[in-house]
Order: structure tokens, then sequence, then C-alpha cells
């Protein structure tokens, strides 16, 4: 959702950008799980992941100038869902900018004032894919998997990562 709210921002002010993801589908945490057979005349689904997102009150207009009303509807003040699933909210904020899915991002290297991307290699013999130049980076990953992204770059605030503290969030999905 913060990659997804990041390009929001960037193509309201006319910013190229491209945004890669490891998984199959942009959403992160923000996730439906979709399992089929066990009913024999539907699929069920489920959102697991972050169950909501606290949006203050004070920025509601800013909410709603940036995505469709029927996305996001409110539990209370400040705590929101996205509807029909999670992932909505991250398709709504994407558009139709261009996103690199399961193309998981092993470093980063800045090279003459620009950046480029350096993906896992899918085996010791095939040599790594290398995106770019880009002329600014955005990382929005976990900080353990940014802080290794990072590892090649040398700046001043990398170690602020390690002083990031998570809170874990539980789903039961139940049928």
């Amino acid at each position: 959702a913060a990659g997804a709210a990041c390009v929001s921002v960037l193509r309201s002010r006319g910013t190229d950008f491209c945004v890669f993801e490891k998984a199959r589908g942009a959403g992160g945490r923000l996730a439906t799980r979709r399992v089929s057979g066990i009913l024999s005349d539907q699929d069920l689904s489920y959102d697991h992941g972050a169950p909501s997102f606290e949006w203050p009150h004070s920025l509601a207009n800013e909410l709603s100038a940036v995505l469709p009303q029927q996305t996001v509807q409110p539990v209370n003040k400040t705590l929101f869902v996205s509807t029909p699933h999670m992932p909505q909210l991250v398709k709504d904020l994407l558009g139709t900018g261009q996103v690199k899915t399961q193309c998981e991002i092993d470093s980063v290297e800045r090279t003459d004032g620009q950046w480029y991307l350096v993906e896992k290699q899918s085996s010791p013999t095939t040599p790594a894919n290398r995106h770019g130049p880009f002329d600014a980076l955005v990382i929005t990953a976990p900080a353990p998997q940014a802080k290794k992204i990072l590892r090649h770059v040398s700046c001043s605030w990398k170690s602020e990562l390690d002083r990031i503290e998570y809170h874990p969030c539980w789903a039961l999905m139940l049928s």
C-alpha cells in the first residue's frame, strides 16, 4: 500500500514510474487468498494480512480525492477497509501504471547519478537482469528486505532501518 500511495502522488505530479513487485500481484500486506475446490458451487476468498488501514480523519478529503468512493469504507473515524477485497485499494492507487510482477530485486546500484536495480538470479549460471537507469528510487519493502536491497549503497541513514519495530497482526481464515 505504501508503494501504491507513492505511485498515486507521483502520477498526480506527472512523474513516470515503474513498480517492481516480487509477488504475482501488487498488494503486499493487503492480500486476498482464493481457495478453489472446497465448495463445489463457489470459490472461497479470504482477506488476510492487514484487515484494515488507518487514515487520519483530518485527511479524509485527500483519501476521497485519490480513490473511488466505493473502494474504501470507514469502520470508524480513522480506520478503513478496502472493498470488495483488500487488494482493491492498491489496484486503484496504481491505476494503469507500469508494474513488473514476479520480479524480485536483489540489490540496487548507483552509477553516474543513476539508479540500477539488479534482479535476483534465477540460477547461479544465469546472469542477473539489470533494470534502469532511473533518476530516483523509492523502496517500500519492509525494513529487513530494504536493508538487504541497499547493502551495496553507502548512505548515512541506512542504519535507521535497524530501529524500525514491527507489530504482528494475526488473521484467522474460517469457513
